[in-house]
């Protein structure tokens, strides 16, 4: 086995000074003291992925994943609150405070007879720590960190990446782009992320090779969408996917957006401006609101068409489903938010309205949204806005009541 390059964690110099020195300052202590009850069991456990990569990078983490030699059940009776989950590829999931950790045990590559035998699970064959590095993704993404001894370890020299700022395939990048053609949009995304270099080679594997992104799974690339969407300034990233080619693959609706050039400048536009409107990024419906309002608002350029025609709406309905993976609820959530937009401004028509309608107007659950939306975007200035606030203030509380007291009644029908 190959000597790890480790490196005390006190002599990386890109750490950030609000983080030097004290674990307790970026490991969560869930994660902690699940890798302090594998070790005490005599287990290796050691944080790793993207949790260590934003620590080095200058970056908050947010995700702790572990890796350990612990075997999923093993970890399972040692673990409170652990549970066994996936055949392709076996983990346990640890539920702590609403919160998941996962923790995978090391991996390898299959060997030839292996890799040729129908009956082996690939994913699920275990291995050494410096096995399961070389198996991810970048280098950046392959480094350990283990809090027993307070080391980075290293296989791969993700920590040169991490001072050079470079994002760099582990192996050939092509063979592991077609290995996994998600790789080429994680690629783009943390790239903006950490506002890192991609590496040449790279580069040219995504610009080369992004056709095989048609064959990935929907479900996937909505995942990597939303994260895109997430970022601080998402427009960036996708102006980088146009430039690679990676859009006309895999997002044709916004491929079609950027050979415009007034388009897309409204577009990456009202992209940048989401950033200060989406409150819950866990929430795919608020992120998806702003993404498809971006896409409207372009599109609708030099037409006779408002946002909220439905016509408009309707062009792009399938792209919103079979493009980006977004489920036929939002879609609905989304359509029921544009409609809404164009009743704001004639706030008269709803006063002339009976009591039950208003009541059904305000407690839609995309009325919140799609009024944030309209004085966000300048359709209603800030008095109309305020005004149909205290309308919704002053009818919420009434229709909570009334819900509480209609579960009430059929409660206590049910136990006579």
């Amino acid at each position: 086995m190959l000597t790890p390059h480790i490196r005390l964690v006190i002599t990386i110099r890109t750490m950030p000074n609000h983080l030097k020195l004290n674990e307790n300052h970026w490991i969560d202590k869930d994660a902690l003291d699940i890798c302090k009850n594998l070790s005490e069991a005599g287990h290796t456990a050691y944080l790793v992925g993207g949790s260590v990569r934003d620590y080095l990078a200058g970056v908050p983490p947010k995700d702790f994943d572990i890796a350990t030699d612990a075997l999923p059940n093993q970890v399972k009776k040692l673990i409170s609150r652990a549970y066994v989950i996936g055949k392709r590829f076996r983990l346990v999931l640890v539920h702590r405070h609403n919160v998941q950790y996962e923790v995978a045990t090391f991996r390898r590559n299959p060997t030839h007879a292996e890799a040729d035998d129908e009956e082996v699970q690939n994913d699920n064959l275990f291995g050494e720590p410096e096995q399961d590095a070389k198996r991810r993704d970048f280098t950046i993404n392959a480094m350990f960190y283990d809090p027993k001894t307070k080391q980075v370890i290293d296989y791969v020299d993700g920590l040169k990446d991490i001072d050079a700022r470079v994002l760099r395939m582990i192996g050939d990048p092509v063979e592991r782009i077609l290995e996994d053609p998600i790789r080429i949009l994680r690629a783009l995304r943390l790239s903006h992320k950490l506002h890192f270099q991609i590496e040449e080679n790279l580069r040219m594997g995504i610009a080369n090779h992004h056709a095989c992104l048609a064959e990935a799974a929907l479900p996937r690339i909505r995942e990597d969408l939303l994260k895109i969407l997430r970022l601080p300034a998402p427009e960036r990233c996708l102006l980088e996917c146009h430039d690679l080619g990676v859009m006309k693959t895999c997002f044709p609706l916004l491929q079609s957006i950027y050979m415009d050039q007034e388009q897309s400048e409204i577009f990456e536009t009202s992209m940048h401006r989401a950033v200060h409107f989406i409150e819950d990024y866990s929430d795919p419906k608020e992120q998806f609101l702003c993404f498809t309002y971006a896409i409207l608002k372009a599109l609708s350029a030099n037409t006779d068409k408002e946002i909220w025609d439905d016509e408009l709406f309707d062009s792009i309905e399938n792209s919103l489903k079979n493009e980006f993976g977004v489920f036929k609820s939002e879609v609905e959530f989304i359509r029921k938010n544009m409609q809404l937009i164009s009743s704001f401004s004639r706030i008269e028509n709803f006063i002339k309205r009976g009591r039950r309608r208003q009541t059904n107007f305000l407690s839609h659950e995309a009325f919140p949204y799609a009024l944030k939306l309209a004085h966000w975007d300048y359709y209603i200035d800030s008095e109309t806005y305020l005004n149909w606030q205290d309308l919704y203030r002053r009818d919420i509380p009434h229709m909570v009541e009334k819900d509480i007291e209609k579960m009430k009644t059929r409660y206590s029908k049910r136990r006579s």
